[in-house]
């Protein structure tokens, strides 16, 4: 927590959804404090043991005891194994809870219950279950979420509400919808960094059979010509442990990303570049991918209130900075 004092703020409280690890890490500090213990025994004392999860944890001392995943690096090494297994203890509420698809699905049913296990005890209460679920902001751009809650991720697909949240780690990347209306619940754990094809194709055939829902197409290029200069896109953003330079090469936007700090050094990360191709004809919404096997990636820009210019990338808002 003495960390994050002097942590810049992305954007002012309520002016853009931008997925935030130190929000979370907030969030697990404050549940320290209210129970008085550190927040892995507040997990199992709460929810683990509760639950009945045999096969949640989140120390790598309990780790060993079970068949534990290794993340693989990105293309064009995805058959080598990444150096480090768990992200730094104080990211814990952010992303060191290690679960079995077993054990991730009976979460699932707990929400699907109103906060209820299947035994009838009640974990959460009928209105904090329906609060995690009411859209608190919309998110910006082709192929995401329309909303978001507390903390789940909203969608309507055919019609129907459809809730969840994906998150992804040093080499590995897990996706989780639930269905209401059929009470199809689907996850997929993989430990690789290109997951999201095996999702497109496993999951929405799932959806397909067991729940009749049509998982909506990714986002793709459109047809036809962009309203707009390209060039107004053009600069430099940055952020935490990321930095986007964007220019206008042979008529089209060209970026180029750069991992930086600490995270660069946990991933071993190297620059990418890509071209960003309109996903629609205001100019604002673009796709781009590394390999011509990979499904499009969006990236939308947009500005605050006071007119700051940002790009949306992956679930977080990154500002002009240049």
């Amino acid at each position: 927590m003495a960390g994050l004092a002097d942590a810049a703020q992305t954007c002012p409280a309520g002016r853009a959804y931008s997925y935030c690890n130190s929000g979370f890490v907030v969030l697990g500090r404050i549940i320290e404090v209210i129970d008085g213990v550190d927040w892995d025994v507040s997990l199992r004392r709460r929810l683990i043991e509760p639950l009945g999860l045999t096969q949640t944890i989140t120390l790598p001392e309990e780790a060993i005891m079970h068949r534990t995943a290794v993340g693989h690096r990105p293309r064009p090494r995805e058959r080598e194994p990444v150096p480090t297994w768990m992200l730094p203890r104080s990211l814990g509420p952010a992303g060191l809870i290690t679960s079995s698809a077993g054990d991730l699905l009976t979460f699932a049913r707990l929400h699907l219950a109103g906060g209820v296990t299947a035994s009838g005890t009640r974990l959460l209460s009928e209105d904090s279950a329906a609060q995690m679920r009411r859209p608190r902001v919309g998110v910006p751009g082709p192929g995401a979420p329309d909303a978001v809650g507390l903390s789940w991720r909203l969608n309507d697909w055919d019609g129907r509400p459809v809730f969840g949240h994906d998150g992804s780690t040093a080499g590995q990347n897990a996706f989780l919808r639930i269905d209401p209306a059929s009470r199809v619940v689907v996850c997929l754990l993989t430990n690789a960094s290109n997951g999201e094809p095996l999702y497109e194709r496993l999951v929405g055939e799932v959806l397909a059979e067991c729940a009749g829902i049509t998982l909506p197409p990714g986002p793709e290029p459109a047809d036809g010509a962009v309203d707009g200069d390209l060039a107004r896109h053009a600069g430099r953003y940055e952020r935490t442990s990321r930095r986007f330079d964007i220019s206008v090469r042979d008529g089209r936007l060209h970026g180029v990303v750069t991992p930086t700090g600490e995270l660069a050094a946990l991933r071993e990360a190297e620059p990418e570049e890509f071209d960003l191709y309109p996903a629609d004809l205001t100019g604002d919404s673009f796709v781009c991918r590394s390999f011509d096997d990979e499904p499009w990636s969006p990236v939308s820009f947009g500005r605050l209130a006071d007119l700051t210019p940002y790009l949306y990338s992956g679930g977080r808002v990154t500002l002009r900075v240049g």
